[in-house]
C-alpha cells in the first residue's frame, strides 16, 4: 500500500525537503483563491496561513483530520481517482465549513475550528458528492499547476540553500 501511495504522489511528497508537499499546497491555496477568493481574503486579512493544516491534511491523507470511516472511504477513492482527490475533499471540507471560517475574528478561532474539523465534518456522503461533483480538479489542469509550481518551490529551496551554504563559509 505505501508503493502505491507514493506512486499516486508527485515527486518528492515524502523526502527530507518535501518540495511535492510543498508544490500541492501552493496548489492548493491557488485552488482556494480560485473558489473561495472571500474566504482566501478572510484568511489573509487574519494574517492566517493554511498550509498549516494542509500540510497535516495531505501528508496523512486525512487520516488524522476526518473520522476513521470517512478516512477510510477518502483512501478508496485517492486509490481509485489519484492524488486529484487530495485537492477535490480538501475544498469539500472548505466548502462546508466557509461560513463558520468566515464569521472567525483572530488566527486562534481558525486553529481551533480547524482542529475541531472532524467533529463538523459528520455527513460523509455530503463530503464525498461534493468533492466528486462540485469540486472537479482536471488531471491535465493539476499537471500544469504543479509544474509551475514546483519551479517557484524548487527556487525558493535552492536560494535558501544557497543562502545556507553561504553562511557557513562564513564561520
Amino acid at each position: 500500500m505505501l508503493a502505491e501511495t507514493i506512486t499516486l504522489l508527485p515527486p518528492n511528497f515524502y523526502t527530507r525537503h518535501m518540495t511535492g508537499l510543498k508544490t500541492d499546497v501552493e496548489v492548493f491555496k491557488m485552488l482556494i483563491q480560485m473558489k473561495f477568493p472571500k474566504l482566501a481574503k478572510h484568511f489573509s486579512n487574519l494574517g492566517f496561513e493554511i498550509s498549516v493544516f494542509v500540510n497535516q491534511w495531505f501528508l496523512c491523507l486525512y487520516i488524522n483530520t476526518l473520522p476513521i470511516q470517512m478516512s477510510m472511504r477518502f483512501l478508496d477513492c485517492f486509490f481509485y481517482d489519484g492524488s486529484a482527490m487530495l485537492f477535490r475533499v480538501g475544498l469539500a471540507i472548505l466548502g462546508m465549513t466557509q461560513k463558520i471560517l468566515r464569521q472567525t475574528t483572530s488566527q486562534e478561532e481558525l486553529f481551533v475550528i480547524f482542529k475541531g474539523l472532524p467533529q463538523r465534518i459528520t455527513d460523509a456522503n455530503l463530503l464525498f458528492e461534493s468533492a466528486y461533483s462540485t469540486y472537479k480538479v482536471s488531471k491535465k489542469k493539476l499537471v500544469g499547476w504543479r509544474k509551475h509550481y514546483f519551479e517557484i518551490v524548487d527556487q525558493k529551496y535552492r536560494e535558501k540553500l544557497a543562502l545556507r551554504n553561504r553562511q557557513r563559509a562564513n564561520m
